[in-house]
């Protein structure tokens, strides 16, 4: 192996090392692992400069802030409620529309912020329904990351993967031109997690339940034990207060008992107040921009950074 590929190589490792651990943002590491192979001269500035400038990178980033101004003017969140309210009084049925529409949208949009809307109201429904809400959230996430394979926006790498295609010389694709078989795709994926992931799920969650349950109900016995201990040991009759009911006992020692990691971010972004003329014009632009990329009037890079910057001039959102 040459230089440059040792260098390589062990920056890569290096920054998907720190991006399992966590503690860094994942922009820094990125930009500092390019920074590391720019100093040792793997890459040269004009490469770098022309990654940065590649019409992927263009079209990602204005696609983030239109995605963000629907996300911002309510609308997504009011949408996904309304649908939500419906799902509720048909049954599970309902709840499996819901994630079908989200896959969906995750064709033009980007997934983690429908996920993020989606997942705390699917729950409180699944809830509602006596249903575990596991069976519904993992779904959830894989039939979104499908809907992104319906169309060229949906992800990232259909993006670079069309940049690849046009510096190489090939014909690019069009926004739809991978719609046959990312639909088929999707299709089977979701009938897949339909008919069977779903009862693996279920068969997974009533053992967790019920492994959950046992070790409740152990210590909450363990901490009985230890309260009559102490209150015979001090001589003194002592009630065992404090103690935490069976469905609270696995997280009594944080102090969180039945709230979930990141529940207040999930609900801060799907509890956003709807605003009529933030979400008609973030619309307007978002199908403006759909419309010239599928009819070929404008490159996808050009009509998504153009749709960001009047987004911005709209003042729809503020830079």
């Amino acid at each position: 192996m040459t230089f440059d590929q040792i260098v390589a190589l062990a920056v890569l490792v290096g920054v998907v090392g720190v991006l399992i651990h966590g503690r860094v943002r994942a922009d820094v590491v990125a930009l500092t692992g390019a920074a590391v192979l720019l100093l040792l001269g793997v890459v040269r500035p004009v490469e770098v400069q022309g990654a940065f400038a590649s019409p992927a990178v263009i079209a990602l980033a204005g696609l983030f802030v239109i995605a963000y101004a629907i996300e911002l003017s309510g609308l997504l969140g009011l949408l996904i409620r309304q649908a939500t309210q419906l799902a509720a009084r048909i049954g599970a049925t309902g709840i499996w529309i819901v994630i079908g529409l989200c896959g969906s949208v995750g064709g033009f949009l980007n997934n983690t912020p429908v996920v993020v809307l989606a997942a705390p109201v699917i729950r409180d429904v699944a809830q509602s329904l006596r249903l575990s809400p596991k069976r519904f959230l993992m779904p959830l996430s894989h039939v979104t990351v499908m809907g992104g394979l319906l169309t060229l926006i949906g992800t990232s790498t259909n993006l670079l993967v069309n940049d690849m295609a046009r510096n190489a010389g090939q014909p690019v694709f069009g926004l739809f031109e991978i719609t046959p078989v990312g639909l088929s795709i999707a299709v089977v994926g979701g009938l897949w997690l339909y008919f069977v992931g779903a009862r693996q799920l279920g068969r997974a969650v009533a053992k967790d339940e019920a492994e959950a349950a046992r070790l409740a109900e152990l210590e909450a016995a363990q901490r009985a034990e230890a309260a009559k201990a102490k209150a015979a040991k001090s001589r003194r009759r002592a009630l065992p207060f404090g103690l935490p009911r069976l469905g609270e006992a696995r997280n009594q020692s944080d102090g969180s008992g039945d709230a979930h990691l990141g529940d207040v971010d999930l609900y801060g972004a799907a509890d956003r107040p709807f605003r009529v003329r933030p979400a008609l014009m973030s619309l307007g632009v978002f199908l403006i921009v759909i419309m010239s990329a599928g009819l070929g009037w404008a490159p996808i890079a050009a009509s998504a950074f153009a749709g960001a910057v009047a987004l911005i001039l709209l003042r729809v959102i503020t830079p």
